[in-house]
C-alpha cells in the first residue's frame, strides 16, 4: 500500500483479498464453507460500497482497479467449478458496469474498450455457459444479454462483430445441448444432483441472495433427492421443465441481440400485409407486378436496392447477422415442439409428400386457427418467443429470411433418412409447422421464394444453357433438377398445410395468389427436366384445389396464362411418356463414375411418393409371407423404384413411367379445376391434345414397349372411367383403330383388363353394331385352313368377337349369339376335316360363352348344340386323336375344367363320361410297367387292345385316354374321415398353361387334373372368379403364338 492510500482504498483492497482467497475443500470442509461465506460477504460489501460512492472520479478509479482482478478471479472460479462464487462475481461485475462511473468518463474510454475487448471479459463469460448448473448458466446468459448495450457502445467492427458472433454461437450450442442432442439419461441425473447440492450451499452461504434471484430457482421440490422410481420420474419432469425455462432465457438473449442491431419491430404478418423492408419489392412495386403479371419486374435492369438502412456503426455487424440467419433459424427449429395435430396430419419426409387431400386437411385448417389464437394468449411460451423474432424478421428482411429458410429446407432434404424415420425428418416437420404458424400470406411466400439466391442460381443456369452450342440433343443437369425439385417441393408442402380463410378467398385475393404463382412457376419454363415438369403439374393441381381459380378465369390474361402453361406441361409430359424428345440424362462423353451423373431425383412427387409407399408396404407383406390377392403384379413398380441401375435406358424407363402415372392422376382433374363449367369443350380439346401424343404408342407391341402400353392403357381407362360421357366420342376412332390392329392381343394381362372395359364402353356408346360387323366378316367359318393373310384376318376377327363377348356384362350379347352358334355348329359337324387351330378357337369361344352367359341363357342356347359338343369332346379324347395335337387336347381339358367349376346343368348328366365324378380312388403307376416309346404308342388304334389296361372296369372316363401309360385305379375300401365342416373350400384352376410343347407334357397335365378333381369331389368348393378370368386373358394373349403355326 502506497503512502497516499485512503480508508476507502484499504476497504477495497481488503475486500478484494478476501474475494481472491480460495480454500481447499479437502483440507477442511468446515473452513471451506466458512471461507465461502467470507467470499460472499466481501462481494456484498463491495457491491454496497460501489453503489454508494457519489464521486464519479473515485468510483471510476475504484472500479477500474477492481475489474481486471475480478475477471481473473472469475476465470479461476470457472476452472475450479466454484459455482457459488461465480454467481457472486457476476452480480458484482454487473454493479461495476451499470451502477458506477466505470464507463462514464471520456478520458477512460480507451481503458473501458481494453477491458471489454480483452480475453478476460466476454470469452470468460462464455466459458461460464459450460457449467452443468442451470441456475448459474441462466445468470451468465442474463449478464451477457445485459452487456450487449455496453459492447455496442464501446466496441467497433471487427471486434464488435466477432464478439457478437461468439455470443450467438455459444447460445446456439447451448440450446442444442439442452434440447438433448447428446445428453444421455445418466448425465442428466448427475447434473440434477449437482444442482441440488449447489442450491443448498448458495442458500447457506448467502441467505440475502434469496428474494428476487432465488424465489423461482429454489423450491421445496428442487431440493428433494430421488429415493424411488416415482421420485425419479418427477425429477425428470422437473428437469424437462427447467430445460424449457433455460431455453426461454437463451431465446430471449438471442432476441435481444437481433432486436438491438436489426431494429426489429413488434409486428405481425397480417393476411394482407406486404413487406415494407428487406431486399424484396416494396408494397407499391408488388402491386404493380401483380397487375402486370410480372412484366414490369422482368423488364427491370439489375437488382433492386434494399430498402433497409442500417446504422453506419453497426452495418457490418448487421450484415453478418443477416448472413448467419440460417444458424439462428436452425436453433429456433430445434426449440420448436410439434403439436400433436400437425404430427398426425403431416405426411412428408425426405422421400416425398403424400398427395393433398382437401377434406382431411380442411379439419386441420380449423385446428391451425385455434393454435394461432392460443399462441397469442401465451406470449412467454417458447413458440411465441420464436415467432416474436421470426415474424418481424420476415416482415423487415423478407429475402434474407426466406433464403435461410429455403437453405435449411434443402439441407434437410439432402439427408439419408429411411422412409418412416420420423427422427430423420423431424426438422422438416418443425420447419413447416413454424412457417404455417407464422401465417404468412401465400402470395407473399411465393414472391419471396422467387427472390431467393437459389432461384437466381437457376435463372443464371437457364441463361447459360441458351448460349450453349447445340448438339442435336440436350443433356440434362442432375444438380439443377435436384434444386428445382426441392424448391417446388418446399412450395407444395407449405401450400398443403398453410391456413386458408375460405371466407377471404374472394376474387381480389385469388388474383394476388394466382398472379404470384404463375409468375413463379413460369420461371421454371426453360427447364427440360422431366421431374420438374411433374412437380409443376403437382403444384398447379394442389393450388387448383385449395385456391380454386374458376372465379378469376373470366380475366382474359390470367385465364390465358394458366391454360397455356398447364397445356404446355401436359403436352411436354405426354411427349416424354412416348420418348418423343431429344433429351439425354447423361452426356456419353462424361466418365461413368462422374458425380454429376444423373440419378432418380428425390424427393418423389406426391403421386409417385404415394405409389412408392404402397409398393413398400406390398413388398413388406410379401416378405412376411402374407397371402393377399390384392398385392398384384409389381413389375411396373419394380422398374420405377429399382435404384440399383441408373443407366440411360433405365432412367428413361423410370421417368416415362412416372410421367404416365402423373398424367393419369392429375391430367383431366387439373383441366376440370381450371376451366369454368361452361367451357367443357375446352377440357375435351386439351385432353385430346395430350392423348393424341400417346395413342400411337399403343400400336407398338414390341416386347420392351409392353409395359408402356400397359400404362398408356391405364391412362386411357382412367380418363374414360372418370368422364367417358364426353370423352368417348373424341377417343372412339383411336380406340377402334388400336382394337383392329393385328397385334392387339400382344400385351400384358393388366393391359387386356383395361381394354375389356374400354371396348365395352365404346360398344355401349356406339350407335353402330360392332359385334355384328365383326361377325359378318367371318363369312363361311370352315374355310380357316390356309395360312394366307385373309385367313389370318378372319381368325383375328373371330378372336375380337370372343373378346367383345368377354368384355361385356353377363347376357349382353344373348340376342346376337344364334348366328355365331350356327357358324360354330358348322365347324363341329366337320371336326374331322377342319384345322386344329379352328377347333381350339371354337373351344375357347365356348369357355367365354359359359363365363358370360347366365345358366338360363346357356341352357336355352346349348339345347341344340350340346349333343354336337359332346360328340366333339368324345371324338377329341379318342386315343387315336389325343396324339394328334396336344394343344387341342389342352383346349378341351380347359373346357371340361371350366364346366366342372361353374357346374353347368347340362353337364351334370354327362360328367361321368369325361371325368371322375366321385371320390375314394387313386391313380398310380402299375407294378413292373415299362412304358412304350412314341412309335409304339402311335400304332395302338383301340384303347381296349392296349396290353396295360388302366382299370378293371369295362368303361372309364374319356379323359383317361389322355393320361400317361401304365396307370391303374385303386378303390379305397376303408371309410374316409368324417367331415366336421361343410364350408366351401378354395379351389384352384389347374389348367393354367396357355400352350404345351409335347404329348408327354399334356398327359402329365391331364393326370394332374384328374387327381385334383377326385380330391375336389370330396368337398364343397368354390373358385375365385379372377382366377378363371386370368386363365381366359392368358389365352387371349397367347393364342396367336401357336395358332398360326398349326397346319
Amino acid at each position: 500500500v502506497h503512502g497516499n492510500c485512503t480508508y476507502i482504498d484499504l476497504l477495497v483492497l481488503i475486500c478484494l483479498k478476501y474475494i481472491q482467497g480460495q480454500a481447499i475443500e479437502s483440507l477442511s470442509v468446515k473452513f471451506f464453507n466458512e471461507n465461502a461465506s467470507v467470499n460472499a460477504s466481501a462481494c456484498e460489501f463491495l457491491e454496497l460500497l460501489i453503489k454508494n460512492v457519489d464521486n464519479r472520479e473515485l468510483s471510476a478509479q475504484i472500479t477500474h482497479y477492481l475489474i481486471e482482478q475480478l475477471l481473473q478471479v472469475l476465470y479461476h472460479t470457472i476452472s475450479n467449478e466454484d459455482y457459488v462464487m461465480q454467481v457472486q462475481l457476476l452480480n458484482l461485475i454487473k454493479v461495476i458496469l451499470y451502477q458506477s462511473a466505470f464507463t462514464d468518463l471520456p478520458e477512460r474510454r480507451n481503458q473501458v474498450v481494453a477491458v471489454l475487448s480483452s480475453r478476460l471479459f466476454m470469452p470468460n463469460f462464455l466459458r461460464g455457459l459450460q457449467t452443468p448448473i442451470a441456475y448459474v448458466r441462466v445468470q451468465f446468459v442474463n449478464f451477457i444479454s445485459l452487456s450487449i448495450s455496453k459492447l455496442s457502445e464501446f466496441l467497433v467492427h471487427p471486434t464488435l462483430t466477432s464478439t457478437i458472433q461468439s455470443i450467438l454461437l455459444s447460445y446456439f450450442d447451448l440450446v442444442k445441448k439442452i434440447n438433448g442432442d447428446s445428453d444421455p439419461e445418466e448425465e442428466e441425473i448427475d447434473d440434477q444432483e449437482a444442482e441440488t447440492a449447489f442450491l443448498a450451499r448458495l442458500v447457506e452461504s448467502r441467505p440475502s441472495l434469496g428474494g428476487e434471484h432465488l424465489d423461482e430457482a429454489i423450491s421445496p421440490s428442487k431440493v428433494e433427492v430421488k429415493t424411488n422410481e416415482h421420485g425419479m420420474n418427477r425429477q425428470m419432469i422437473m428437469k424437462q421443465q427447467q430445460n424449457q425455462q433455460e431455453i426461454s432465457v437463451l431465446l430471449d438473449g438471442i432476441r435481444t441481440i437481433l432486436k438491438y442491431f436489426l431494429k426489429l419491430k413488434e409486428s405481425i404478418l397480417a393476411e394482407t400485409k406486404i413487406p415494407e423492408r428487406g431486399t424484396l419489392v416494396s408494397a407499391v412495386d408488388f402491386m404493380l407486378d401483380v397487375m402486370t403479371l410480372g412484366l414490369r419486374s422482368s423488364g427491370s435492369a439489375g437488382p433492386k436496392e434494399p430498402v433497409v438502412k442500417f446504422d453506419d456503426r453497426y452495418k457490418n455487424t448487421c450484415s453478418v447477422l443477416l448472413n448467419e440467419l440460417g444458424q439462428t433459424l436452425y436453433v429456433y427449429i430445434c426449440c420448436w415442439r410439434l403439436t400433436h395435430s400437425f404430427r398426425e396430419n403431416a405426411e412428408f419426409n425426405r422421400w416425398g409428400i403424400s398427395p393433398y387431400q382437401f377434406e382431411r386437411l380442411k379439419a386441420f385448417n380449423k385446428e391451425l386457427l385455434e393454435i394461432h389464437q392460443r399462441l397469442e394468449r401465451t406470449p412467454k411460451a417458447i413458440k411465441s418467443q420464436v415467432l416474436s423474432v421470426l415474424k418481424p424478421l420476415t416482415n423487415q428482411f423478407t429475402g434474407e429470411t426466406m433464403n435461410a429458410v429455403l437453405s435449411l429446407w434443402i439441407e434437410e432434404c439432402s439427408g439419408s433418412a429411411e422412409l418412416g424415420d420420423s427422427h430423420g425428418n423431424l426438422n422438416m416437420l418443425r420447419l413447416i409447422e413454424l412457417l404455417i404458424t407464422m401465417n404468412m400470406p401465400t402470395e407473399m411466400f411465393i414472391n419471396t421464394l422467387a427472390a431467393t439466391p437459389q432461384m437466381a442460381k437457376l435463372k443464371a443456369y437457364y441463361e447459360a444453357k441458351k448460349k450453349e452450342k447445340k448438339k442435336g440433343f440436350e443433356v440434362l443437369s442432375y444438380d439443377s433438377a435436384l434444386l428445382e425439385s426441392r424448391i417446388l417441393y418446399f412450395l407444395y408442402t407449405y401450400a398443403s398445410y398453410v391456413y386458408v380463410d375460405v371466407e377471404s378467398l374472394k376474387r381480389d385475393r385469388l388474383m394476388l395468389v394466382w398472379s404470384s404463382l404463375m409468375r413463379f412457376l413460369q420461371l421454371f419454363s426453360p427447364s427440360r427436366n422431366p421431374n420438374t415438369s411433374l412437380w409443376l403439374l403437382e403444384v398447379l393441381f394442389l393450388m387448383s384445389i385449395k385456391y380454386n381459380p374458376k372465379e378469376i378465369v373470366s380475366d382474359t390474361r390470367m385465364k390465358k396464362d394458366i391454360h397455356n402453361f398447364e397445356n404446355q406441361l401436359l403436352i411436354q409430359t405426354a411427349n416424354f411418356c412416348v420418348k418423343n424428345t431429344s433429351l439425354m440424362f447423361n452426356d456419353p462423353q462424361l466418365p461413368g463414375s462422374s458425380n454429376s451423373r444423373y440419378r432418380v431425383v428425390l424427393p418423389f412427387t406426391p403421386t409417385i411418393y404415394h405409389i412408392y409407399k404402397d409398393y413398400r408396404e406390398k413388398v413388406a407383406r410379401k416378405e412376411r409371407g402374407v397371402e393377399d390377392g390384392h398385392l398384384g403384379d409389381l413389375t411396373v413398380e419394380r422398374i420405377m423404384f429399382d435404384m440399383t441401375n441408373m443407366s440411360e435406358s433405365h432412367l428413361n424407363d423410370k421417368y416415362r413411367l412416372f410421367s404416365f402415372k402423373t398424367l393419369k392422376m392429375l391430367g383431366l382433374t387439373l383441366l376440370q379445376n381450371t376451366y369454368s363449367p361452361e367451357r367443357l369443350d375446352r377440357v375435351i380439346v386439351r385432353t385430346r391434345e395430350f392423348m393424341e401424343v400417346i395413342f400411337p404408342l399403343m400400336g407398338n407391341k414390341s416386347q420392351e414397349n409392353l409395359v408402356f402400353v400397359e400404362l398408356a392403357s391405364e391412362l386411357l381407362y382412367s380418363l374414360l372411367n372418370t368422364a367417358r360421357n364426353y370423352l368417348i366420342k373424341d377417343f372412339k376412332k383411336y380406340i377402334l383403330d388400336i382394337f383392329s390392329g393385328n397385334e392387339f392381343f400382344k400385351c400384358t394381362k393388366q393391359t387386356l383388363k383395361y381394354w375389356c372395359k374400354i371396348i365395352d364402353w365404346v360398344v355401349s356408346s356406339d350407335k353402330t353394331d360392332l359385334f355384328s360387323d365383326l361377325l359378318n366378316k367371318l363369312s363361311t367359318f370352315t374355310i380357316f385352313v390356309s395360312k394366307d393373310s385373309e385367313t389370318k384376318q378372319k381368325i383375328k376377327n373371330f378372336e375380337r368377337v370372343c373378346f367383345l363377348i368377354y368384355s361385356g356384362e353377363r347376357d349382353k350379347y344373348q340376342g346376337k349369339l344364334r348366328t355365331l352358334l350356327e357358324k360354330i355348329s358348322e365347324v363341329i359337324k366337320a371336326s374331322d376335316t377342319v384345322s386344329p387351330a379352328l377347333l381350339i378357337l371354337v373351344l375357347f369361344c365356348f369357355r367365354i360363352l359359359i363365363l358370360r352367359l347366365s345358366s338360363l341363357t346357356l341352357n336355352e342356347l346349348f339345347r341344340n348344340i350340346w349333343p354336337m359338343l359332346l360328340t366333339l369332346m368324345i371324338s377329341l379324347f379318342n386315343r387315336k386323336n389325343t396324339a394328334k395335337n396336344p394343344n387341342l387336347i389342352l383346349a378341351a381339358l380347359k373346357l371340361i375344367e371350366l364346366i366342372s367349376v361353374v357346374q353347368l346343368e347340362e353337364f351334370y348328366v354327362h360328367e361321368w363320361i369325361f371325368i371322375f365324378d366321385y371320390f375314394g380312388l387313386s391313380i398310380d403307376p402299375k407294378e413292373n410297367f415299362f412304358p412304350l416309346d412314341h412309335d409304339q404308342f402311335t400304332r395302338q388304334q383301340d384303347p381296349m387292345e392296349h396290353v396295360n389296361h388302366m382299370s378293371p372296369f369295362e368303361f372309364q372316363p374319356y379323359v383317361t385316354n389322355a393320361l400317361p401309360e401304365g396307370l391303374k385305379i385303386d378303390y379305397f375300401n376303408k371309410q374316409t374321415e368324417t367331415q366336421t365342416s361343410y364350408a366351401k373350400r378354395k379351389r384352384q384352376i389347374i389348367m393354367t398353361q396357355t400352350n404345351v410343347e409335347s404329348d408327354i407334357e399334356i398327359k402329365n397335365k391331364a393326370l394332374w387334373l384328374c387327381k385334383y378333381l377326385i380330391t375336389v369331389n370330396e368337398f364343397r368348393s368354390e373358385v375365385e372368379p379372377i382366377e378363371i378370368e386370368n386363365q381366359i386373358e392368358g389365352d387371349f394373349i397367347s393364342l396367336d403364338d401357336y395358332i398360326f403355326k398349326m397346319h
